[in-house]
């Protein structure tokens, strides 16, 4: 996907699990980090992703939520947080999504529905 949008990858920062793709990604430098390292900015998205979720979910009448259920809430949260040009992004006018897929930017006249009605 990188690569038809004309983006040339040149490190790819992972922890031990994708330590035996080593030779697989060559000649792109794998930075992998130790079991017990921490990434700063991986930790942040992940706080950020958890926040929305939470906040969601509480404002939801539903006591208990199916798996499939908190899995899409996940996947739009992240979609939402990609969808919107980034404050200290590489764009002021575009978003990740639209940097690296292409799509436009939404409608926002479609968007009518919240999530769990």
């Amino acid at each position: 996907m990188y690569e038809n949008r004309g983006f040339t990858i040149t490190n790819i920062h992972t922890d031990n699990e994708f330590e035996c793709l080593r030779a697989d990604v060559a000649p792109i430098v794998l930075n992998v980090t130790a079991a017990d390292d921490h990434v700063g900015e991986v930790e942040r998205s992940i706080r950020t992703i958890n926040e929305r979720v939470r906040a969601t979910v509480n404002g939801m009448p539903y006591r208990r939520l199916p798996n499939l259920m908190i899995r899409e809430l996940v996947r739009g949260v992240v979609t939402a947080l990609n969808i919107l040009p980034a404050r200290d992004g590489v764009s002021a006018d575009m978003s990740p999504r639209t940097i690296v897929s292409g799509l436009p930017n939404p409608d926002y006249t479609q968007m009518k529905l919240e999530f769990g009605s």
